[in-house]
């Protein structure tokens, strides 16, 4: 009888932490800074008015610094990250977006606003985890990304399945969001991805209140990494607003 209440409390609770199947999209990513006069909010109000079609991508958000590295902020003032369902996607899309921008469209085009990295910036591949706990995201919250080398003889999958692990062990604690893994697959110098192995993890929020929630958990006993085994070492996370200017919830 014991042995089967175990059984059945031990059911309830894998039943408690459903999680859909992670989803993988393509992303690509670009260092912006703003124009004389302009701000964030600006950037971010063009982006939401700006007319889309079969060629747009199927996501964008802007995220803009709040605590982050030097590194970034002495170069650029904003992220514009678009996201596409796959490289098939990304590459049509982009194609038919080669004829630029049409001029005689009214309001202000991204050009009057910003200028973005002219390399095209990277494009990269994103692991999403959610539980279905999870609110989805909104058009505009705070997300942290830090970044992670892979210790030797690991692999993206490993962190793959530490990155579920690290979801469950959240969850457990009444804590959820939407987790991503992003790994550059082009524009990145060949020698430095050989080198360092890095990729980047992200934790996206619900809302600024759940942001400061999940954040307070460091200050307990809570350990994210319990039970997982060691496969990458990460930088202390840095801290994003990330807005919402068309389509997606990613």
């Amino acid at each position: 009888m014991v042995i089967v209440s175990l059984a059945v409390a031990i059911a309830v609770l894998a039943s408690s932490i459903a999680y859909s199947q992670p989803t993988d999209a393509v992303a690509r990513v670009r260092s912006c800074s703003l124009k004389d006069g302009y701000t964030i909010q600006d950037a971010v109000r063009m982006s939401r008015g700006l007319p889309r079609d079969e060629s747009s991508a199927t996501g964008v958000f802007i995220r803009e610094p709040v605590v982050v590295s030097s590194a970034f902020t002495d170069n650029a003032d904003l992220l514009l990250v678009q996201f596409y369902p796959s490289y098939a996607e990304f590459l049509t899309r982009m194609e038919g977006r080669r004829t630029g921008w049409d001029r005689s469209l009214p309001g202000l085009r991204p050009s009057d606003v910003m200028t973005c990295d002219p390399s095209g910036g990277t494009v990269r591949q994103v692991t999403m985890f959610r539980d279905d706990a999870f609110e989805g995201v909104p058009d505009e919250t705070l997300m942290t990304i830090r970044f992670c080398d892979l210790e030797e003889g690991r692999t993206v999958d490993d962190a793959r399945d530490v990155l579920a692990g690290i979801a469950d062990n959240f969850a457990a604690r009444d804590q959820h969001a939407l987790l991503q893994l992003w790994t550059t697959q082009l524009g990145l110098d060949p020698s430095f991805r050989q080198q360092n192995r890095r990729v980047q993890v992200a934790a996206v929020a619900s809302s600024v209140e759940a942001m400061g929630d999940r954040l307070d958990l460091s200050r307990t006993d809570f350990n994210a990494l319990a039970g997982l085994p060691t496969v990458m070492s990460c930088t202390p996370r840095d801290l994003w607003r990330t807005y919402r200017t068309h389509g997606g919830n990613n």
